[in-house]
């Protein structure tokens, strides 16, 4: 039998820190597990036996109870699917960086973008905004941090920095709103 699981560091009303991978429940959570029990007279009794744990391993069934998902102990693991959480987390906050530009975080046009007449300048805007182009050269990590494309012949570049709430450090964790000020700066590809 594997090790038991043991509390990890995440902020979750159960010891385990596991979570439904569907409905994100962490509190309806049923585990098959092994439970040592002393034979007594009457019955059962876990409290008397000397082990009187119980142990389950990643590969334990295990179902929500909220939602109904059945997998394995393992699929309600935070820690081994924490990358992906993460990286999902910080593109869709990308995302709400870049289509609600100055309100999810903050925009920075460069000097070249700002001399380009008012009505490029929005049509850039909206390219950004939408920009749906993710592939692996352009965004390698996941994270839908940065883009470019053209625009009436000039090659535009688009970014997103994280940095800590004082502004004058990089942020210790893209992934959290609360210490992570998103800047997006919209640049000619000559600016870079």
């Amino acid at each position: 039998m594997q090790p038991k699981l043991t509390k990890k560091g995440n902020a979750m009303s159960n010891f385990f820190d596991i979570r439904c991978p569907k409905c994100g429940a962490d509190d309806q959570i049923d585990i098959a597990a092994t439970v040592w029990l002393r034979v007594m007279e009457d019955g059962t009794d876990a409290d008397q036996s000397e082990d009187g744990d119980h142990d389950f391993e990643p590969t334990s069934p295990a179902t929500c109870n909220a939602c109904g998902f059945t997998g394995r102990v393992q699929d309600f693991e935070q820690e081994e699917k924490a990358g992906i959480v993460t990286t999902n987390k910080i593109a869709e906050l990308n995302d709400l960086c870049r289509t609600a530009m100055g309100v999810a975080g903050r925009l920075f046009q460069t000097a070249g973008i700002n001399a380009l007449p008012f009505a490029d300048q929005s049509a850039i805007r909206e390219k950004v905004e939408t920009f749906d182009a993710f592939t692996p050269d352009n965004d390698p990590h996941g994270e839908r941090d940065f883009g470019a494309f053209e625009h009436n012949g000039e090659r535009i570049f688009w970014k997103i920095d994280y940095y800590a709430p004082d502004m004058e450090h990089g942020s210790e964790d893209a992934a959290d709103p609360q210490k992570a000020v998103r800047v997006l700066t919209i640049m000619l590809a000559s600016e870079y």
